[in-house]
């Protein structure tokens, strides 16, 4: 259940991020990648080596390449 937190607070993050990017004429996925490449292992919000993160973020990235 707290994997499901940190992944819903993860992507709370990212969309708000990407919609604020978006208003600057900026492509929302800059903000789906910035947003992974900080808040992740930054503050350590999510383990990169968990299994539930490896199945989403293979699906994140077949979502991102038919954008």
């Amino acid at each position: 259940m707290e994997i499901l937190l940190a992944f819903s607070i993860l992507l709370a993050i990212a969309t708000a991020f990407a919609i604020m990017l978006q208003r600057l004429k900026i492509s929302p996925i800059v903000g789906y990648i910035t947003t992974g490449l900080l808040v992740g292992p930054v503050l350590g919000l999510i383990d990169p080596q968990s299994e539930f993160v490896s199945l989403f973020s293979n699906i994140g990235i077949a979502l991102i390449s038919f954008q």
